[in-house]
């Protein structure tokens, strides 16, 4: 399912969308939240690729990983997805 299949990239900012719930889902400390948030940042990164941003998937990808690098949970499975 892509989750950003309605939203138009073009018009906003990119991953500005990509505050609907991403940090919410992290902060939870859940596993199953984390999952989620893997599979939003995925399809993010789809789009990135799509839409010629990888440079700026990429630095909110490293920001991601400083801000949460006391979860290692979260890291892992952020590695195992290949972000």
């Amino acid at each position: 399912m892509n989750l950003f299949r309605n939203i138009p990239i073009l018009t906003k900012p990119f991953f500005r969308c990509s505050q609907i719930g991403l940090d919410d889902l992290i902060a939870t400390k859940q596993p199953g939240r984390y999952d989620e948030a893997i599979s939003l940042l995925i399809d993010l990164r789809d789009v990135a690729i799509r839409k010629g941003k990888m440079e700026e998937c990429k630095a909110r990808v490293t920001r991601l990983r400083e801000q949460h690098e006391k979860k290692p949970s979260f890291l892992k499975r952020m590695g195992k997805a290949g972000l």
